[in-house]
């Protein structure tokens, strides 16, 4: 599974050269979509899938935790990400300011909150090679996710989001993305990952009220 995700990925950036990729389009590109998301959703969705077969094996059942709609509302939030980075409102979002609004809010309000509620990381990180999911149960990477540990709280984590989103809607940034499709796709990430954690932490404090901060309870 892994190596057929490799393949996929290379050949998803090997067929879109730099300047098929530019944001807008062109006519020379030789993919309707831009391969850096492309590549990223593919990669997303094959762990996610690997990582669910491989729990079926380890427990012969399918993880009580991922119930239909949790299944469901993953496979909403990869529909939207897929509307938002895969389809014409990529390209109408370089030209026309409502199509760039419907992408970000997609992004930002829509997507996050259902891969929330869909729980896709544990499953994900079932489907990583052994060494690496091996080191992110116990190695350099959990101590990260550990270092990390008090930015997913409400308060930082709206912070860290809006100046994301102010940072990448300064006339520098935004110029500079709009001509490189590797920071427009590094864009998209800090937008849906900056939301993606507040949103986590917005969960966390609707499960416990312990972790609403003082005053904001």
């Amino acid at each position: 599974m892994i190596r057929v995700l490799a393949r996929s990925c290379c050949a998803a950036l090997l067929l879109a050269p730099g300047p098929a990729l530019a944001h807008g389009g062109g006519p020379d590109r030789l993919l309707p979509v831009d391969a850096w998301p492309l590549a990223a959703m593919l990669l997303a969705g094959s762990l996610y899938a690997s990582g669910l077969v491989r729990c079926r094996r380890r427990l012969g059942r399918w993880p009580k935790a991922h119930s239909g709609p949790h299944i469901a509302a993953l496979g909403a939030g990869f529909a939207l990400l897929a509307l938002a980075l895969l389809s014409p409102l990529e390209v109408w979002s370089g030209e026309i300011l409502s199509a760039h609004m419907i992408q970000h809010v997609i992004l930002i309000a829509l997507a996050p909150p259902l891969f929330v509620y869909g729980r896709a990381e544990p499953i994900m990180a079932g489907g990583l090679p052994g060494p690496l999911r091996r080191s992110l149960a116990r190695g350099w990477l959990r101590r990260i996710a550990d270092g990390l540990a008090p930015f997913a709280t409400p308060m930082p984590a709206a912070l860290i989001h809006a100046a994301a989103v102010w940072i990448w809607h300064a006339p520098l940034a935004f110029d500079a993305a709009a001509q490189s499709p590797g920071l427009h796709f590094l864009e998209h990430v800090c937008f849906f990952g900056t939301s993606l954690l507040l949103w986590r932490a917005l969960a966390r404090c609707a499960r416990d009220a312990a972790a609403i901060p003082g005053g904001l309870a």
